[in-house]
């Protein structure tokens, strides 16, 4: 749930998946005690695409420790790829989560025992990206200033180039 809440943050959508009420949840986060992480279950239900789909028997596990792969995927997600499952056609599977994230420079975190910092360590590898698709789309949403996230390293400045004149050499060039 830590860590799914920190995602939630990262892309600016906490506040909304705690208001979030819907009788409609992981099964093991029906009861959940505590009110606001029964919401953000209930709100990672309703939004599949946001990576915390849960495991086989429709749980969460909100109180077990997040492994590499299972964050992984969901940066993966976050960067706009998906996960193929039964119903949907992705570019990778759960057994190719580690390969796949590899390609796109996600390495950093693929440990054993997963810690917060490993996490800490996935999510900046996410957020560089060579595609930089998380990053672009927060910058849209207004959860992070161009200025900012060129000065933290996460996208190159735009190059400014002087044009000194313009020439047709025919008619379509």
């Amino acid at each position: 749930l830590q860590s799914a809440i920190m995602v939630l943050r990262l892309r600016g959508l906490e506040q909304e998946a705690i208001a979030f009420t819907n009788e409609n949840n992981f099964a093991d986060m029906k009861a959940y005690a505590w009110a606001d992480g029964k919401n953000i279950g209930a709100y990672l239900t309703a939004h599949p695409e946001l990576g915390f789909i849960g495991n086989e028997n429709g749980n969460f596990n909100a109180n077990q420790v997040i492994d590499a792969q299972s964050y992984y995927k969901v940066m993966l997600e976050a960067l706009g790829y998906k996960q193929t499952t039964a119903t949907v056609v992705g570019q990778f599977t759960w057994d190719e989560v580690f390969t796949f994230a590899a390609s796109k420079g996600l390495t950093k975190a693929n440990v054993a025992k997963f810690t917060v910092n490993d996490l800490a360590t996935a999510t900046v590898e996410a957020l560089k990206a060579e595609n930089a698709k998380l990053v672009s789309a927060l910058i849209a949403a207004g959860k992070i200033t161009s200025a900012k996230a060129i000065e933290l390293g996460l996208i190159s400045a735009p190059v400014a180039v002087a044009v000194d004149s313009v020439k047709a050499i025919g008619n379509t060039v």
